[in-house]
C-alpha cells in the first residue's frame, strides 16, 4: 500500500512542478520588435491654384493741407465743394472771392509792372489758365500782364480794380485736383492768420502689401506668380514679389479710409500650377534647414531637394524635382530616425 501511494504521489506532484516551471519560463521571454518596413508611394499629379486666406496691409500718410495766405477781414462764405482745382472758389473774405491755384510754388510777394522772375512766369501761366491774356515776355510783368491782373481783381469782387497782384487772392494747391475732406473755415469769424490750415485732404495711402495667412495664423509673403485678391469690398490682380501698381494703390486709397489698416480676403493664382502631391509624412527638413524627400534608387534611397507648397491636410504639393513615376518613401523617420538631405 505505501509503495502504491508513494508512486501516486510522485505522479501527481511531477506535473505540478512542470507547470510551474513553464509559467516562469513564459514570463521571462525577451521582447520581439519587428524591423520597420519601407512604405513607398507614387506622387500624384494635380493642378494647384494655391488658394489661401490673405490680408492687405494699408499704410496711410498724413493728410495734405491747404493754408491761409495773409488775409484780413471776416469770412463771409466757404465753398461747399469736395474737390478744388485752379480757379475754384475757396472762400469769400472781406467781400473778396479767394480762389485756388496750383502753381510750382506759392506766391510770396506782391507783383506789379516791372517785376521779373519765375513767380511772374507762374502768375502769367495762372492768368492764362483763368482765361486772361498775359502774353508779355515770359517772366516779365509788362503791360498785358498788368491788364490781366486788373481784370482778375474785378472778377474777384474788388470795389476798385487794382493793377498789383496780391498773394492773398489765392490759396495754393500742392496738387491738382485737391480732394477736400474738411474745411476748417467758419462763416462769420475773423479770417485765420497766415499759415493756418483752412482745409485738409483725406489721408493719403502711401502703400499696400499682400500677405498669405498660413495655417498657424502668421503672415507669409507671396514670392512669385500672378494672383487675384478677393474680398467683399475689393478685387484686384497683382504680381507677387513686386510693388503694387500706382493704379491699384489709388483704387485702394479711394475705396478705404485711414481707419482701415488691413483688409481680409482670399488669394488665388491666376494660372494654376502643375504639381505632384506627396504625403506630408514623406517631407524631411534636416538640421541644416534643407527640405527633401527620399526616392527609391537601386538598393537604397536618394534624397531629392524640394520646395513644398501648402496643400490639403496631410499632403504637400511639389512643383519641381519629382515625377509621378518616382517611388517616394512615405515613412523616412520611422526608417532612419533623423534622416538628412544630402
Amino acid at each position: 500500500m505505501w509503495r502504491v501511494i508513494g508512486t501516486l504521489t510522485t505522479l501527481v506532484v511531477l506535473p505540478l512542478v512542470i507547470v510551474v516551471a513553464s509559467v516562469r519560463s513564459i514570463d521571462t521571454l525577451p521582447s520581439v520588435i519587428a524591423d520597420p518596413v519601407p512604405v513607398l508611394v507614387n506622387p500624384t499629379p494635380a493642378t494647384f491654384d494655391d488658394e489661401a486666406p490673405a490680408v492687405i496691409h494699408l499704410a496711410w500718410g498724413d493728410p495734405a493741407t491747404l493754408v491761409a495766405p495773409p488775409w484780413t477781414g471776416m469770412v463771409t462764405s466757404v465753398a461747399g465743394v469736395s474737390t478744388l482745382r485752379t480757379g475754384s472758389e475757396v472762400a469769400v473774405v472781406d467781400a473778396v472771392v479767394r480762389i485756388a491755384a496750383h502753381t510750382e510754388a506759392p506766391f510770396h510777394r506782391s507783383l506789379k509792372r516791372g517785376h521779373k522772375g519765375s513767380d511772374v512766369a507762374e502768375l502769367q501761366t495762372l492768368l492764362s489758365s483763368l482765361g486772361f491774356v498775359a502774353d508779355d515776355d515770359v517772366g516779365v510783368f509788362g503791360r498785358r500782364t498788368e491788364a490781366a491782373v486788373r481784370e482778375l481783381s474785378t472778377v474777384l469782387g474788388f470795389e476798385r480794380s487794382t493793377r498789383v497782384f496780391d498773394p492773398a487772392w489765392v490759396v495754393w494747391l500742392p496738387q491738382e485736383p485737391f480732394p477736400v475732406a474738411d474745411f476748417t473755415l467758419t462763416v462769420g469769424t475773423p479770417a485765420p492768420f497766415a499759415g493756418a490750415v483752412v482745409a485738409e485732404s483725406p489721408s493719403v495711402l502711401l502703400g499696400a502689401s499682400v500677405e498669405r495667412v498660413t495655417s498657424e495664423g502668421t503672415g507669409e509673403q507671396l514670392t512669385s506668380g500672378t494672383w487675384v485678391f478677393r474680398s467683399d469690398t475689393v478685387e484686384m490682380t497683382f504680381k507677387a514679389g513686386s510693388s503694387l501698381p500706382d493704379d491699384v494703390i489709388k483704387h485702394l486709397g479711394t475705396t478705404f479710409d485711414s481707419e482701415t489698416t488691413h483688409v481680409t480676403g482670399q488669394v488665388v493664382r491666376t494660372e494654376p500650377l502643375e504639381v505632384v502631391v506627396v504625403p506630408l509624412s514623406a517631407v524631411v527638413t534636416d538640421t541644416d534647414g534643407h527640405t527633401c524627400v527620399l526616392v527609391s534608387s537601386g538598393n537604397g534611397f536618394a534624397s531629392t531637394l524640394i520646395t513644398p507648397l501648402p496643400s490639403g491636410p496631410g499632403t504637400a504639393a511639389v512643383t519641381e524635382s519629382l515625377g509621378s513615376s518616382d517611388r517616394v518613401l512615405a515613412n523616412p523617420f520611422e526608417m532612419f530616425g533623423s534622416p538628412a538631405c544630402v
